[in-house]
């Protein structure tokens, strides 16, 4: 069932919502342990751009030596501080297509970079955009307030941008704003930055953002849609990076021999190089101050900073190690904890086999290489849909609210009411004793584009942000009574027979929340990982926050993962959220986890787990050490080990009695002590086993 008109009543808001800055939903990754998206495929026509930077003409590297290497702090960068992911192209999830699509041609990423020509003027990237008045807003979108741009913070941008102009031609780009307070048609709340050059081949380029050239809103506030605009037709481009930084957040440094007069160098480890001349004002002046750079417009990595002196070579003085860690939650996440698939039919709706669903409509379909491919058919061809397999007991939504869908498509992105539009799904239930069709609950439009796209909804959520107005009936998923009925639209496209629109559905997930019973192994990482970063693991019940109590401080960060186990068996009951901070080399960053852990007691609650009065064992052999312990008692769920020294620690199954450290970490002599930790709380520590050398 669908309310009619839909993709005609976003198409005619099109072009006022152009005004207001809106573009397409971004889809939200799934955790690591979930595998990563498939990346686009790109089409066959190539970008004339060259595969590495060329270096400018005018920067000669000149054999010197060099001092030792400065470690200081990167600067602050938008995304990677909110989605933990910079705009490095390197994923599907860094480019957002929207109405400005239309003006590229052969869009698409290759080798890190995303490529293009510019076939129309003011052709666009929507960096963050709002959201359509009649969508669901998830993931990246700028309307979801942890998502909107900070712009007291963030004001410079730094971009890597190649542009195919011939030689003696320059093509221009700017910066268009908006802060509408929410996504609705508006043309009075947007602005417009100053449009830079672009110079033929590979640049980098450092834009300060404050006051407007056109429109009516100032770089101020909160900012909620931004987007990159080429003015000029003709050329392909390719961009490598972009960073909304945050000025002086970085590693600052003098440099000898730079004065207004001559410029600035910078080259990374690479070869990748960068200038600042006198006259590029006014970036010259977001970076520069006399013989003073602030540094924080460049991403993390190790650079070589110069000055040049009219046509002589580059006289590279400094080398800099930009720091910047990058904590990663990894359990709890917004994906969820138990899949109602797994646990409940032990079948998960993996797409393996028709198993996974109940029936179709208006769609062939077949399952193959994982994943349930299909094709729009009549009779009504912008209306497929497949409904998953459920039990006969139906789903118990305030259990299972976490609604991941994987999902592609063939063809082009569109909105409208006509072949190759419709590029929007929605999802729609029934409750039991509600099976019939004008009980159903029809969700907002979920807008969807090219590429194997990932997205997380949380369906506990008020109707408004769920339910479309026009949905026949409009029953809470979370509600007491169960669901007997879930069902995925893939798209309103009208196209018919051979032109009609090819689909896949990859993977489908309604989890849990994660839930806590007198303990939980925090999972973390440092996804930018360096050694020497100490990480805090906190908790509070504000999402969002990491102003709340320390769970542990001064943890040693090692490669991989990382568990911190949280002690929750005295802790009131309710929902609670965890932040991970890591500072290494003067930087820290704090990145708050997306997913919420339920902490709640048995009504009988078991004693906590006791730990072996034994001190661990260790013996070292070829560079190893190998830690044995015995068994605790009571209800435990893992042990945690730690060693005491480096505090390094591992967390091991209820049934580990042993494990192996590489001796290179724990610094000469090491000892070792084991905890428990089950639903009844955490144990104590053990004593700690006699020290042992490790070479």
């Amino acid at each position: 069932m669908r309310a009619s008109g839909r993709s005609l009543l976003i198409t005619t808001l099109l072009g006022s919502l152009i005004l207001a800055g809106a573009g397409p939903v971004q889809a939200q990754a799934l955790p690591e342990e979930f595998g990563a998206p498939a990346a686009v495929t790109a089409p066959a026509t190539a970008v004339a751009a060259p595969a590495a930077a060329a270096a400018p003409s005018a920067v000669t590297a000149r054999a010197a030596t060099t001092p030792a290497v400065l470690n200081g702090p990167a600067g602050s960068d938008y995304a990677t501080d909110v989605f933990n992911d910079p705009w490095d192209y390197n994923n599907i999830e860094d480019l957002v297509i929207f109405g400005g699509a239309p003006k590229f041609s052969g869009l698409r990423f290759d080798a890190g970079s995303v490529k293009a020509k510019v076939a129309g003027t003011d052709a666009y990237l929507s960096l963050v955009w709002g959201g359509y008045p009649t969508s669901v807003l998830a993931g990246r979108d700028g309307h979801i307030p942890a998502n909107r741009i900070n712009a007291a913070k963030y004001d410079g941008a730094y971009l890597r941008i190649y542009s195919g102009a011939p030689a003696g031609v320059t093509r221009r780009a700017y910066f268009n704003w908006f802060d509408c307070p929410t996504p609705k048609a508006e043309n009075t709340c947007g602005g417009r930055s100053p449009m830079f050059a672009l110079k033929p081949g590979w640049n980098t380029y450092v834009i300060p953002l404050g006051a407007r050239e056109s429109g009516a809103v100032n770089w101020k506030g909160r900012i909620n849609s931004l987007r990159l605009v080429f003015k000029d037709a003709g050329s392909d481009i390719a961009i490598d990076e972009i960073r909304l930084f945050d000025r002086h957040s970085g590693q600052q440094i003098t440099v000898d021999g730079l004065n207004e007069n001559t410029t600035l160098a910078w080259k990374n480890a690479a070869g990748t190089t960068g200038t600042l001349p006198p006259e590029a004002k006014p970036s010259r002046q977001t970076a520069v101050t006399g013989s003073r750079v602030d540094l924080s417009f460049l991403p993390a990595g190790t650079y070589q900073i110069g000055v040049k002196q009219g046509t002589a070579p580059v006289r590279w003085q400094r080398s800099v190690l930009l720091d910047s860690p990058r904590p990663a939650l990894i359990t709890p996440n917004a994906v969820g904890d138990k899949d109602y698939a797994t646990t409940v039919l032990r079948n998960r709706w993996d797409m393996a086999s028709a198993a996974d669903i109940s029936s179709k409509t208006n769609a062939a379909v077949t399952f193959s290489g994982g994943k349930l491919r299909g094709k729009n058919a009549g009779p009504t061809w912008n209306d497929p849909s497949v409904s998953f397999r459920i039990g006969a007991a139906g789903i118990d939504g305030s259990i299972y609210h976490n609604l991941t869908i994987v999902s592609s498509y063939t063809g082009p992105y569109g909105l409208a009411n006509a072949p190759g539009g419709g590029s929007m799904g929605r999802f729609m239930w029934r409750m039991v004793g509600k099976d019939v069709i004008p009980e159903q609950v029809i969700s907002h439009d979920v807008i969807t584009f090219p590429g194997t796209r990932t997205i997380t909804f949380d369906l506990n959520q008020p109707a408004s942000a769920l339910i479309d107005p026009t949905s026949p009936r409009r029953y809470s998923f979370t509600g007491g009574t169960k669901v007997a009925t879930l069902r995925w639209d893939p798209n309103e496209d009208p196209a018919t027979g051979a032109s009609a629109r090819s689909w896949t559905v990859d993977d489908v997930q309604l989890r849990s929340d994660f839930t806590a019973d007198g303990s939980f192994p925090i999972t973390w990482k440092d996804a930018n990982y360096r050694a020497g970063g100490k990480a805090t693991v906190s908790y509070s019940k504000t999402k969002g926050s990491c102003a709340g109590k320390a769970i542990s401080s001064g943890v040693p960060v090692t490669a991989g993962t990382n568990t911190t186990v949280w002690n929750t068996r005295n802790l009131a009951a309710g929902r609670y959220y965890v932040c991970l901070k890591i500072t290494r080399n003067h930087a820290t960053v704090t990145r708050p986890a997306a997913g919420v852990i339920v902490v709640r007691h048995q009504s009988s609650r078991p004693a906590a787990p006791k730990v072996s009065s034994a001190a661990p064992v260790t013996k070292v052999r070829s560079g190893t050490a190998t830690v044995t312990f015995k068994a605790g008692s009571g209800k435990i769920t893992g042990y945690q080990l730690q060693e005491t020294k480096t505090l390094y620690s591992r967390v091991l199954s209820a049934s580990a009695r042993t494990t192996a450290f590489a001796c290179g970490g724990l610094r000469g002599t090491a000892s070792f002590k084991v905890r428990s930790y089950g639903p009844g709380g955490v144990s104590a520590w053990s004593k700690a086993g006699p020290a042992v050398r490790c070479p």
